[in-house]
């Protein structure tokens, strides 16, 4: 397969492909196989990274955008990927802010796959100072931005910008971006935000992230981890005691 891909340009692979989104969705599929030579692939078809940061900017054409913003995704979480990245910089970095401004102002689908995006770039292992940068080009002020996101009352917003925190809270220097937010740690803990199933267990899911890292208590403070810990140990379901009133029938 890879000679055979050798022999063809990238102009004849997208006039081969059935598809303008085609040549996208095959790549992007041979860069997330297990081994594949990410820098390689990019090197030697540089129109598959070109073209991909440049659909970007275009959500309005859903199948090439919708494919381009999983494929930035794919190529985001992966060490090599991130590496092939860097070889058009300043597409990236355009991309990226792209995607900042529709996850702020796009429409509502095209929020939450950007968000969810974001989400698979931020997954990447072991390599936490590029996932900071690349978050911050994104969004500048991405705790600020996401709260005021899960704030709305849009369930699939809602749960988007929950799962990119959860992913923040996994992390160091993430704890560092959500300790500075104000407000953040008392949405947190309040447990009215939630009437859903879904949203009570992701919710739960972050707190319990935190309570589980070895630096949230040192991050946070003491009293802050208490609750937390609290919150924890109630379980995601929990229910406080509510005050009834009897009324006397007249």
């Amino acid at each position: 397969l890879s000679l055979s891909l050798s022999l063809l340009s990238w102009q004849m692979i997208n006039v081969l492909l059935p598809s303008p989104s085609g040549a996208l969705k095959f790549f992007g599929y041979m860069s997330s196989l297990k081994g594949a030579d990410v820098e390689s692939l990019c090197s030697q078809y540089p129109g598959f990274l070109h073209t991909t940061l440049d659909a970007i900017h275009h959500p309005e054409e859903d199948a090439t955008w919708g494919v381009a913003v999983d494929t930035l995704g794919i190529l985001g979480s992966l060490l090599p990927g991130r590496k092939a990245l860097k070889m058009s910089s300043s597409r990236l970095e355009d991309a990226l802010r792209q995607l900042g401004r529709l996850i702020r102002e796009g429409r509502s689908d095209v929020r939450v796959r950007s968000m969810h995006t974001l989400y698979t770039i931020l997954s990447c292992p072991d390599d936490s100072q590029e996932s900071r940068r690349l978050l911050t080009v994104v969004l500048p002020q991405p705790v600020v931005t996401l709260l005021s996101i899960a704030r709305q009352p849009f369930p699939d917003l809602h749960m988007g910008a929950l799962s990119v925190i959860l992913c923040l809270a996994q992390s160091h220097w993430g704890q560092q971006e959500i300790k500075v937010v104000p407000g953040f740690i008392e949405y947190l803990l309040d447990r009215r935000t939630e009437t859903e199933r879904p949203g009570k267990e992701l919710k739960y899911d972050i707190v319990h992230t935190l309570v589980s890292s070895s630096t949230a208590e040192l991050e946070f403070g003491s009293s802050v981890f208490v609750k937390l810990r609290k919150y924890d140990r109630e379980g995601p379901f929990f229910v406080g005691e509510t005050t009834t009133v009897a009324f006397q029938e007249i």
